[in-house]
């Protein structure tokens, strides 16, 4: 209980807290070793990384220059990365987190919940994950048009969001919705791709980010 002093209770609420560990499940990492662990967002937009560190009021966000600027924000310290773990502890959708949270609850010694929550429309867990592994395009379709003599253009809207190595998340994503397929992303090595290119179903995307917004 004496670590949860540290956070930002003016700004800390469920809504928060399930976006966070949304993002987190898409572009984050609970890192660990024989002994020790650490913790890591990758995110090219450091605002929303920055935003992080000052709402629960520890850790760093540090700007990295590799081919494209990036910032990472990394927490090392035992006390916070308990914390974390009460945090994730019971709260987490993908399998891959969750073992990774597996070996925090031991090397920590602690209780460790193994319970995966359903994905749903009335949280803002998806909000956070498509932060981390969500894509909005344009995309301009050329077609020959015989009557006009001339070429005529389709914008055409598409939503995408990747996951590697299992397409269970992304199948529920469409089941919820109630539009768009899941197919293996050509080119890639075991990445799903969930892909929304209809009005009807960018609408009831779009009425769910109008309640639970995106921080990027």
């Amino acid at each position: 209980e004496r670590y949860f002093g540290t956070l930002d209770k003016s700004i800390l609420s469920p809504d928060w807290l399930n976006w966070f560990i949304g993002f987190t499940e898409g572009g984050g990492g609970l890192l660990y070793s024989k002994d020790s662990a650490y913790f890591v967002l990758t995110q090219k937009e450091s605002k929303v990384l920055e935003s992080i560190e000052r709402v629960l009021g520890f850790g760093r966000v540090i700007m990295f220059k590799h081919r494209s600027v990036y910032s990472r924000y990394i927490v090392t310290k035992k006390e916070h990365l308990v914390l974390l773990f009460y945090l994730f502890n019971g709260n987490l959708r993908l399998e891959p987190r969750l073992k990774q949270l597996y070996y925090w609850a031991r090397l920590f010694d602690v209780l460790f919940n193994s319970r995966l929550v359903f994905v749903s429309l009335s949280d803002a867990w998806l909000s956070g994950f498509i932060v981390a592994e969500g894509r909005f395009n344009i995309v301009v379709v050329r077609r020959e048009d015989i009557n006009l003599l001339r070429p005529t253009y389709r914008i055409r809207l598409r939503f995408t969001l990747y996951q590697k190595g299992d397409k269970t998340l992304l199948e529920s994503m469409r089941d919820l919705i109630g539009y768009g397929y899941v197919n293996l992303h050509f080119g890639t090595n075991n990445v799903f791709r969930y892909t929304l290119d209809s009005i009807a179903s960018l609408s009831k995307l779009i009425e769910y980010l109008e309640f639970y917004k995106l921080k990027t």
